[in-house]
Parts: C-alpha cells; sequence; structure tokens
C-alpha cells in the first residue's frame, strides 16, 4: 500500500483495506440522527446505536451490523455521494470526498490511533447508549457540537 495514499487517489479506486484504514474511528457516524423536514440536514445527537461499544467507539457486531440494525448506514465508495450528508464534518470519509485534507489528529498523519481520542474527536465520553434513552426524547439529545476537526 502506498504511503498517503487517499491524498491522489479518487475513494473508488480504494481497496478495502484502504477504505477501512480511512475510517478515524471516532464513532460519530453511529449516533442517531433526525431531520426536522425532508430538506434540513440531519441534526445529530449525542445517542449512540446500542451496538457501538463507547469507550472503543468500535461497533460490537461489525460484519453483522446490518442484520442486526437495518438502518445502519453502511458507507462505501459507491454510496458515499448520496450520504455524505449524513455524515459529520469532521469524518474523514467526508473530508476526502470534499478534497479537504486529514486533520492533523488522524492515525493516518501520526500513527497514534488514540490521538482521536485524546483531542476529543470521537464519542468517548459524550455519547450514552439508545439502549438509556426513550426514542420520543431524541429532541432533547441534540448534539451541541460534533464536529472538531
Amino acid at each position: 500500500m502506498k504511503k498517503r495514499f487517499w491524498e491522489n487517489k479518487p475513494l473508488s479506486d480504494f481497496s478495502r483495506k484502504e477504505w477501512e484504514l480511512l475510517c478515524d474511528g471516532c464513532g460519530k457516524c453511529c449516533l442517531n440522527k433526525f431531520q426536522k423536514t425532508k430538506k434540513s440536514p440531519p441534526v445529530f445527537t449525542n445517542v449512540a446505536c446500542r451496538f457501538l461499544n463507547i469507550q472503543k467507539c468500535k461497533c460490537k457486531v461489525y460484519d453483522e451490523r446490518k442484520n442486526k440494525k437495518s438502518d445502519c448506514l453502511i458507507l462505501s465508495p459507491k454510496n458515499i455521494d448520496q450520504l455524505v450528508n449524513w455524515l459529520p464534518t469532521s469524518c474523514s470519509y467526508r473530508l476526502i470526498f470534499e478534497k479537504k485534507e486529514l486533520p492533523f489528529w488522524h492515525h493516518l498523519n501520526n500513527n497514534k490511533n488514540k490521538n482521536v481520542h485524546n483531542t476529543k474527536n470521537s464519542v468517548k465520553n459524550f455519547a450514552i447508549s439508545e439502549e438509556y434513552v426513550d426514542s420520543t426524547d431524541m429532541s432533547n439529545h441534540m448534539a451541541k457540537k460534533i464536529n472538531n476537526t
């Protein structure tokens, strides 16, 4: 694999390994979102999918997530153009799709996987599991700021 492969390669040409490596492990894509109207941007909450291990920001059922949660957002090079607005502006996939730089704290820039947590760019210590929240109460869980970059 080429060093800094993400800089000059279209997402559609990424190998599966490169695609997975691009993820910064923030867990923000696993936050519940809602739209006030069909045309309004999604509003992020601090409520995470029940399958997200919040302390590790990793899906507990990654390989079977679509079977476990039918509305799971499974991102791929083929659908990113349709789903990009459902990703936080700090998401690595969104940044590369929008032809922007990865942030300094991204593990591909510094080989430190925990920087996403150390710089408070993950949902660790911020999110709560949907297991503990009444689904009719989501509007009380709107996230104030999730797009640190």
